[in-house]
């Protein structure tokens, strides 16, 4: 029995070492594990999951636009309509009775009120004499004051209501 000990002991280790230059392990001695590299860490640490701020929602990729914010403007096809109704789209009429003039039939004194707030040149100016962008500007400038109420029967037919009153 002895000499079966002493030729197990002679035979060299069934076990691969590592690819290191550590020295043989001595009989009776475990074997030095390989060495651990501690200047990094470990590759379970370096792999995070994925977090929600890495892929934004598609739903709150585009932002909301102006026409979406103010669909109640009037629009040209609106004003056009208005001057159909209102003064047969003539920038230059003149109503029968004298009161109102120009392509959105304006008076007077509410064209020289809107005039000093927004075009002073165009106070003292008939309306039916100022040039078809002045009428469409001062008309503007009116609707957005006062919506279409100075435009009982037409405004209410050809406009929409101002959201901002």
């Amino acid at each position: 029995a002895a000499p079966t000990a002493t030729t197990s002991a002679a035979a060299p280790p069934t076990t691969t070492a590592p690819a290191t230059s550590a020295p043989a392990p001595e009989e009776g001695v475990p074997p030095v594990p390989p060495a651990i590299d501690l200047s990094s860490p470990p590759e379970t640490t370096t792999t995070t999951p994925p977090t929600t701020t890495t892929t934004p929602p598609t739903t709150t990729t585009t932002p909301p636009t102006t026409t979406t914010t103010r669909p109640s403007l009037p629009t040209p096809a609106q004003w056009q309509q208005l001057r159909q109704c209102e003064s047969n789209n003539d920038y230059t009429v003149r109503s029968s009775n004298g009161i109102y003039y120009g392509a959105y039939q304006f008076n007077i004194s509410t064209w020289d009120d809107v005039a000093r707030r927004h075009a002073p040149r165009l106070v003292g100016v008939l309306p039916s004499e100022a040039s078809p962008q002045d009428q469409d500007f001062l008309a503007q400038k009116l609707w957005d004051e006062r919506g279409r109420q100075p435009w009982p029967v037409c405004g209410a037919r050809h406009l929409p209501e101002n959201p901002n009153l």
